[in-house]
């Protein structure tokens, strides 16, 4: 069995965490056999929630990568930054030691949702085709 706890920080998770595994708990199961009981820290909401919007992006990404000819054997890398407060993750393709820019991805974060709120092609332009361009940002940003 497994479950989850949420705190408003990740000090208190630690700090959870921390008294849980001092405690030492175990599940006593009928034949009186001690299983240790485990504790962690997981990912914090905010990475889950943009990771729910990302991947359908990502994965039209990858069928997009595959009919354009210069990029159908590129991998895809991503590096998600914090700029001015506002959370980004950038799009590359890899193709051997060649990593070009595709598109930029900001999200507007509150307590309660996420939300993608642009998609924007690097300023030295985009490789992709703009037809493919417009089906990824209307993927990202559903009207």
């Amino acid at each position: 069995m497994q479950f989850s706890s949420v705190f408003p920080t990740l000090l208190l998770a630690s700090a959870f965490v921390e008294n849980y595994r001092a405690r030492k708990f175990v599940f006593l199961d009928p034949e009186n056999v001690a299983t240790p009981l485990t504790c962690r820290t997981g990912k914090p909401h905010a990475l889950r929630r943009r990771g729910g919007l990302i991947r359908p992006v990502y994965s039209l990404l990858v069928e997009v990568l595959l009919r354009t000819p210069a990029l159908a054997t590129a991998s895809i890398s991503q590096v998600s930054k914090l700029r001015a407060g506002v959370m980004f993750s950038e799009f590359f393709a890899l193709k051997g030691k060649v990593l070009t820019p595709l598109f930029s991805i900001s999200f507007k974060d509150s307590p309660d949702f996420m939300s993608v709120v642009s998609l924007t092609p690097p300023q030295g332009g985009c490789p992709l085709a703009e037809d493919d361009l417009a089906l990824l940002h209307a993927c990202a940003i559903p009207k």
